[in-house]
């Protein structure tokens, strides 16, 4: 399989700048880049759908042409798969009376690139509010999608209370999709909507055969540009949302919180736009992170992925409660609570720390063969 490298990233981002800017015979590969590379590049940040809707204003040899198009079929079919698991999830919360948003994924592509599969595939990402959690929960499961089970389950025990009141998602999953349910957009509560506020401002798009609820042009933006900043910018795919985003709104909306928002905005108009940003260290530090592989890194000594996690959670973090959660989470991820069945702190902490020595011995074995 053929590697994607820091050129053919940089050339990618250069094409994606021009097709943004709507020029016509934009280059693709260079002689310093190989169509291969280039081809893996836009693979690796899902782009594939993007350049394929856009091949009348490239200049690319037939051989890459047939190759990104046959990429970008690969995730359109993948992309009508999920079209269907959406609206079944969809369709099984509105008749348990749950009122549901879905977000990022193929609604946001319906909503900022004009077709539900420019995106490529993924996961289902529902919002409900954060009293229906327990039966928008069950309604998935009837409907065939089971709970991720390193999580825990609705009951009185400390975890279920830590995970509702610190976290935001939890995980659900059938044979051929993966359902996202939050009750909150991010892992910080300040400068998000809520899900009310999110609920009033909401908008419809057509994903396939039906309508589905969406969030607000504003909030989407907002949303996505948080988004892009807590994986440090590492997906191109996420800038080219927020450009388009920003592109289709009346007029222009400032935007002040949460900080994310504003970080991500520069790096966008400094990597897709005039190419000067007002901090070029994030600019190179986005260059650097789109560059490296996707797979999450296990750090660069034992316990560096973990404080790396709670830097990206803590970014927007602006009252004493958010840093109060992003400090929980980093103590008991919601995601190592499946097995811990106590119902109060005292008793908890003791399980959750056995489960803790035991996974940072398994981590620090990986740090060791790595």
């Amino acid at each position: 399989m053929v590697a994607y490298t820091e050129q053919s990233v940089a050339a990618l981002r250069q094409t994606v700048r021009r097709l943004l800017k709507g020029e016509i015979n934009v280059p693709t590969a260079t002689p310093e880049v190989d169509e291969a590379a280039y081809l893996a590049a836009a693979e690796r940040h899902r782009l594939v759908v993007f350049l394929a809707l856009r091949e009348n204003q490239l200049d690319w040899t037939p051989e890459l042409g047939r190759r990104v198009r046959d990429s970008a079929r690969r995730e359109r079919i993948a992309s009508l798969g999920m079209a269907r698991a959406l609206h079944e999830a969809t369709d099984a919360l509105t008749a348990a009376g749950v009122r549901v948003l879905s977000f990022k994924g193929l609604a946001l592509a319906a909503q900022a690139h004009g077709d539900f599969a420019a995106r490529g595939s993924g996961d289902l990402d529902l919002f409900v509010h954060p009293s229906d959690v327990v039966c928008a929960r069950r309604s998935l499961h009837n409907a065939g999608w089971r709970a991720d089970a390193a999580y825990a389950s609705p009951g009185p025990t400390w975890a279920w209370s830590h995970t509702l009141r610190n976290y935001y998602e939890l995980p659900l999953h059938s044979r051929t999709s993966t359902v996202d349910l939050h009750w909150h957009l991010g892992p910080t509560r300040q400068g998000l909507p809520s899900f009310d506020e999110a609920w009033e401002q909401r908008a419809i798009v057509r994903v396939g055969e039906a309508e589905i609820a969406t969030l607000g042009a504003v909030d989407a933006l907002r949303h996505s540009a948080a988004h892009a900043a807590k994986d440090d910018w590492a997906l191109l795919r996420s800038l080219v949302d927020v450009w388009l985003l920003r592109e289709r709104l009346p007029e222009k909306i400032r935007l002040a919180k949460p900080r994310s928002v504003s970080a991500t905005l520069r790096i966008v108009d400094g990597q897709l736009g005039s190419g000067s940003a007002s901090q070029p260290r994030n600019v190179d530090r986005a260059s650097a992170m789109q560059a490296l592989p996707r797979d999450v890194s296990i750090g660069k000594f034992p316990g560096h992925a973990t404080l790396l996690a709670a830097r990206r959670l803590s970014r927007d973090a602006s009252t004493i409660d958010d840093l109060k959660r992003v400090l929980a989470v980093s103590l008991a991820h919601p995601s190592d609570l499946g097995e811990v069945n106590a119902t109060h702190l005292a008793g908890a902490a003791i399980e959750v720390a056995r489960i803790r020595a035991g996974a940072a011995k398994r981590r620090a074995r990986e740090w060791r063969r790595a």
